[in-house]
């Protein structure tokens, strides 16, 4: 959070399953019709935008619960939870409360999280970097790392 020197250390897992679970909802993706804003917020932090961009579309296509439960704390389309990374949108002069309602906000936010994570992961890739982004504990890839390296190869969104 506070851009400390840190290391997360986690390993592939051969054992973790790519397929797509039966709650993955293509219907509810916010990456497609919006993919200038997550490659500008890529371009600026020095990511790969198609990291971004499968994030982004795991966490729309499987996080779309806050809008069956209206009180939930982390917002698409990144999900970023304004209690937890609220001072990472303060970094790029934004107010917490804007994660809520600004996608442009949401989606620098997370790429500004995803970039410290990539820096501070362990020969870094994308199933490792994506499990980090979903639980800073883990300590091998899940189904979770797995399945954004899945949508990331097929460029899901695009379909």
């Amino acid at each position: 959070m506070n851009n400390t020197p840190a290391l997360f250390e986690i390993v592939e897992n051969p054992n973790a399953d790519a397929t797509a679970p039966w709650f993955e909802a293509d219907f509810f993706d916010e990456v497609d019709g919006n993919e200038a804003i997550y490659e500008n917020a890529a371009n600026e932090m020095g990511l790969d935008p198609d990291l971004l961009k499968a994030i982004g579309y795991m966490e729309t296509t499987h996080g779309y619960y806050d809008r069956l439960h209206p009180k939930n704390t982390s917002f698409r389309p990144m999900n970023i939870r304004v209690d937890t990374w609220g001072k990472l949108a303060e970094e790029l002069g934004y107010q917490p409360s804007d994660i809520e309602t600004d996608i442009t906000a949401n989606v620098r936010t997370g790429a500004l999280l995803v970039t410290r994570i990539w820096a501070r992961t362990q020969s870094p890739s994308v199933s490792k970097v994506a499990n980090i982004y979903n639980f800073l504990g883990h300590e091998e890839v899940s189904d979770y790392g797995a399945r954004v390296d899945a949508i990331y190869k097929n460029k899901l969104w695009k379909n």
